[in-house]
């Protein structure tokens, strides 16, 4: 997909690889919608990136992604905002700040709200954006693009966040999901497995020409791990956002990542694992 001119919704774009990739995103000549609970952080960034600019490419829209309410008026915003709708970033996440078997506040159960469900009410919703698009003549012959985020610790687990490291997999699993192959080999087109508007898995992977993709980098700088900063950058175990971001454009722009995770771990670089099989898992 070449994304000049096209437009992204990326949610968590306050800071973070959703501050990062909307810069990107946008430096190729893409437009924006930055979704975030965040609205000061994200207000300066729509401010920063709209800057010295002839016309409008960011607008920042306060987001909470666990109210299915706030995540479905991001798409006809898109379209208000700028035409049309071609990306989604399934970006926002948290960590649990406690143990599970401290966490008094029970901030667990947020983490499954915010890491996991409201990937699946995303892509849900962003497959349904993309239906509308479709029939509107919108999308075109490079069709659309939904990337989870997801981490290492969904393909490694991660002990000091066993919640957080459950979610990830979740994410892993879930995009896994749409890999054409898979659903060539193992999902049977039958009648009876189809929605009752007809729009299967199968449909949205081949004939609307949706991909969906993540990314899973090890620990990278952000305000993620601001309770084990130091022990990540002790460990050596940090990427830099820039090379995350790699992999985020990775499973936008090309064409052939469908279904597919870009693992992204020092030394190296962006790695697209196609198969979840023994021999992928020991490059890791």
């Amino acid at each position: 997909m070449h994304v000049e001119n096209k437009v992204a919704i990326i949610t968590g774009g306050s800071s973070g690889f959703g501050k990062a990739l909307a810069y990107r995103l946008v430096n190729k000549g893409a437009k924006v919608i930055l979704a975030d609970i965040d609205v000061k952080g994200g207000e300066q960034v729509a401010a920063e990136l709209n800057a010295g600019k002839p016309i409008k490419v960011a607008h920042f829209v306060r987001c909470d992604v666990t109210s299915p309410s706030d995540l479905s008026a991001l798409f006809p915003l898109a379209r208000s905002q700028f035409g049309r709708f071609d990306i989604l970033v399934n970006n926002s996440g948290i960590m649990e700040p406690a143990h599970l078997f401290v966490d008094e506040s029970q901030i667990w159960r947020k983490v499954l709200d915010i890491n996991l469900t409201a990937v699946v009410e995303g892509t849900r919703l962003g497959v349904e954006a993309f239906q509308v698009e479709k029939q509107q003549g919108r999308l075109g012959s490079e069709g659309g693009v939904i990337v989870n985020t997801a981490s290492i610790a969904g393909i490694l687990p991660f002990t000091l966040g066993p919640v957080y490291t459950a979610t990830k997999h979740g994410v892993v699993g879930f995009t896994r999901c749409f890999k054409k192959d898979l659903i060539t080999k193992n999902g049977p087109r039958l009648e009876e497995k189809r929605s009752p508007t007809g729009h299967a898995l199968f449909d949205v992977v081949h004939e609307m020409g949706v991909r969906v993709n993540a990314v899973a980098p090890t620990w990278a700088d952000t305000g993620l791990i601001k309770d084990i900063r130091e022990m990540a950058l002790g460990m050596h175990i940090t990427v830099p956002v820039e090379q995350v971001i790699d992999g985020f454009m990775k499973v936008i722009e090309d064409q052939s990542c469908n279904g597919d995770i870009a693992v992204v771990r020092p030394n190296m670089g962006v790695h697209i694992v196609r198969s979840m099989d023994l021999a992928d898992l020991a490059k890791l």
